[in-house]
């Protein structure tokens, strides 16, 4: 008997020490369709990589804070959870959950409800309740997880459906979960309504991601449903700011509001006075108006004139260096056109450009009608101890544009169909540098009170060249290429140097190409070469000999025929 209770109580036990398994329930398995479905946010290998979203793709939900949680700004909710120590001679610690109807169960304390409640307020309950149970104790409580929750992103986004987030997280990340904003969607007007439908807060990310005032884009709270409508009204910045087009309109926009969204002005911006034009309600013609920085509307008729609101000056990095401006500030309609002009002409900057061999290449300031090219020169440090004057350019950028009328002509014309004239002139205008001037430039730097030394206007540009030891050989020739400078050869020494024609040169019509102006030239007539020139010789056409043959075969008997009729009338 005793030994089949021994043995009764040792099956016991082994039973207890036996793993049960319980068999897992079944679970739906969660849609993957944007539509309707709850989805993770993107990371894994599910979310295509063609459905980025606009506002960037949104990374695992809390997976990154952009500050240490404010324990007066965030607020409690099922499935947060925290760390609760109790440090006395016997320190406790506790990792509790707030459970899905918002409460803390604390072992030995009680029922907590927390739910909705700022994390500070939370701490305080949890402290006081701890210290009712425990006597000489410290306390302290940590967030140590955030709980993840279900929102719904609607309307004009281009994937409509239920993902996950955090309390963290903003109105901008729920709309890159969506993949950002579909055609035509407000961007400036996205509605957050609670799971009660209440509205919550609107979220202007057009202003948050052009400005980056986070006031624009507020956290998420659980069962947020973001809606985002279709864009209506929309008013325009034109002209001299960073970024001209159409914003979309809403109540209170100012016209602040427009030059901040609109990027503020740009460097040729004329800040003195603004151009607005607004379109009544039913109206074709506009009514015209202009702000005057330090004063008010200016307009032929007051009728129509917006109501001063406040005043506007710009943010000093918004505006062009040493400007000042300070406009009435108004509120704008829908359709309203603001226009920023630029500088007139005679107040843009005036400056001109050098590149190449100079110490210190770039743009420098000029005064009309004093500085010279050597000034210019001067200003850039002077030429470097690479830089040559042959091949030297001053291009007036400005004169680049004109027209003319009988090369555009030509260009259109078929090489056949022009005269001998019309062609050679052609090909002289194709090989020319627009706006390329005539200038010495070893006369104009050694002797500044030469003529050679002109003076510069606004856009020229001076590109001094570096210097080259070699002369390119071009063409038909044993070896073309760069062959070593050696003062005082001519062509056909370098020809030589480059071993020689080749079997097809046409000799008689090779040519050099001057470094210095680009001339071509013969070789007799070149003389000793310089540095950079070019030895070009062409290739001898292809001959058909059996054509050859037979034009002298038909002309030899046209001659024939014609010996034999005048014979004949003479006999």
């Amino acid at each position: 008997m005793n030994l089949g209770r021994a043995l009764l109580v040792l099956g016991g036990l082994l039973w207890c020490l036996i793993p049960v398994t319980v068999p897992a329930q079944d679970t739906p398995e969660e849609p993957t369709g944007a539509l309707g479905g709850v989805t993770e946010a993107p990371g894994g290998t599910e979310g295509p990589e063609a459905m980025a979203p606009a506002l960037g793709m949104a990374s695992e939900a809390g997976e990154g804070l952009e500050a240490a949680i404010s324990g007066g700004e965030y607020r409690l909710g099922p499935g947060d959870i925290l760390a609760i120590s109790v440090w006395g001679p016997q320190p406790l610690t506790y990792t509790i959950a707030v459970t899905l109807e918002g409460n803390l169960l604390i072992p030995q304390v009680g029922e907590i409800v927390v739910n909705n409640l700022k994390l500070e307020e939370a701490k305080e309950q949890i402290k006081k309740a701890v210290l009712g149970v425990y006597r000489n104790v410290e306390v302290s409580v940590t967030l140590t997880h955030l709980r993840r929750f279900q929102i719904h992103v609607l309307g004009q986004v281009r994937a409509p459906g239920s993902y996950i987030a955090t309390a963290v997280n903003r109105v901008s990340y729920a709309v890159a979960l969506a993949h950002g904003f579909a055609a035509n969607a407000s961007q400036r007007r996205v509605l957050v309504r609670n799971a009660s439908d209440s509205l919550r807060a609107e979220a202007d990310l057009f202003s948050f991601l052009k400005r980056g005032d986070v006031s624009h884009d507020p956290n998420l709270r659980d069962g947020d449903r973001i809606y985002v409508p279709f864009s209506h009204e929309v008013f325009q910045v034109r002209g001299q700011v960073n970024d001209p087009g159409g914003i979309q309109y809403l109540p209170g926009d100012r016209l602040s509001d427009a030059i901040r969204l609109a990027g503020g002005f740009t460097q040729a911006a004329y800040v003195d006075t603004i151009e607005v034009a607004r379109y009544p309600a039913g109206a074709s013609e506009p009514i015209r108006f202009r702000l005057v920085s330090g004063g008010g509307f200016v307009s032929r008729s007051p009728e129509g004139l917006p109501e001063i609101v406040g005043t506007y000056r710009p943010d000093p990095d918004i505006v062009p260096p040493g400007t000042h401006p300070v406009y009435p500030d108004f509120e704008l309609q829908p359709d309203d056109i603001i226009f920023i002009r630029s500088y007139p002409q005679f107040r843009l900057r005036l400056l001109v450009e050098v590149r190449g061999e100079v110490r210190f290449p770039g743009a420098y300031p000029y005064v009309d009608g004093k500085t010279r090219l050597s000034d210019l020169i001067d200003m850039a440090g002077g030429l470097t101890d690479e830089a040559t004057l042959i091949g030297a350019k001053l291009i007036r950028r400005e004169k680049v544009g004109l027209a003319d009328p009988e090369f555009e002509r030509l260009k259109k014309t078929s090489p056949v169909d022009m005269d001998k004239e019309e062609y050679a002139y052609f090909k002289a205008k194709s090989r020319e540098v627009r706006g390329e001037m005539v200038v010495d430039f070893k006369t104009a730097l050694q002797d500044p009170g030469s003529p050679e030394n002109i003076l510069l206007y606004r856009g020229d540009l001076v590109v001094i060249p570096l210097r080259k030891n070699f002369v390119n050989v071009l063409g038909m020739v044993q070896y073309p290429g760069n062959v070593i400078y050696r003062p005082g050869l001519r062509a056909k020494d370098y020809i030589n140097r480059a071993g020689g024609y080749a079997d097809d040169a046409a000799k008689g019509k090779s040519r050099v190409i001057k470094a210095d102006g680009g001339a071509w030239e013969s070789l007799g007539d070149a003389g000793a070469l310089d540095p950079g020139d070019v030895v070009f010789v062409p290739e001898k056409p292809e001959r058909d000999l059996w054509k050859i043959f037979r034009d002298g075969l038909t002309v030899t008997a046209q001659i024939l025929t014609v010996y034999l009729v005048v014979d004949r009338a003479l006999q």
